[in-house]
């Protein structure tokens, strides 16, 4: 896994093309593929869609991802994973069954969004696997290790040391209260 890890990559496939802006992952149109369906992209940008080349703790992020399909499905779903460099899943949601965003595709090109108000990782260097799945069925095309994902450090509990996937992966949203002295609790224990 740490193979694929340091193989795959935030640019293009194709290293000497220009780079746009928010875009993390791409994937020329195959359209000889046996696949019956792709991602083609996945852009990264905060919630008003300005485009950012990482991501940081706690920011508001949207994920964009764009694929191309085929053939008609009934029913279809979009799936973003993000796991640590050594391949232990983090983070999984799909737009079904997780969000329940059912929508069937006919051939062609679509577009989701996946938005975090505050994403929960650590700073560091992270695996983004992306998928297309039938729901509950089976996946139609799968890349676990589509590309990498920074994560800037922010201080976001005001400490003066950020998270950091270091000394833990996942910041959540927590405080700390100053321990008040209980006389009482005092006087009730024995004393040794």
């Amino acid at each position: 896994m740490i193979g694929d890890y340091l193989a795959s990559s935030s640019q293009p496939l194709d290293h000497d093309s220009p780079r746009t802006p928010g875009c993390i992952y791409a994937h020329e149109l195959e359209e000889d593929s046996s696949s019956d369906a792709y991602v083609t992209s996945l852009h990264l940008s905060d919630l008003d869609g300005r485009p950012l080349d990482e991501a940081a703790t706690f920011a508001p992020l949207r994920f964009r991802m764009s694929f191309y399909v085929k053939r008609e499905f009934r029913s279809f779903s979009a799936v973003l994973q993000v796991n640590t460099a050594d391949g232990v899943p983090l983070l999984l949601t799909s737009t079904t069954p997780d969000q329940q965003q059912a929508f069937s595709v006919k051939p062609g090109h679509y577009t989701v969004d996946c938005d975090f108000s505050q994403f929960p990782l650590a700073a560091g260097e992270y695996v983004l696997g992306l998928g297309l799945a039938i729901p509950g069925t089976e996946y139609v095309w799968r890349n676990d290790a589509a590309c990498r994902l920074h994560v800037a450090p922010r201080d976001v509990f005001a400490s003066g040391l950020p998270p950091a996937s270091n000394r833990y992966l996942v910041a959540t949203p927590h405080a700390w209260s100053a321990p008040h002295r209980n006389s009482s609790a005092l006087q009730d224990s024995p004393i040794a």
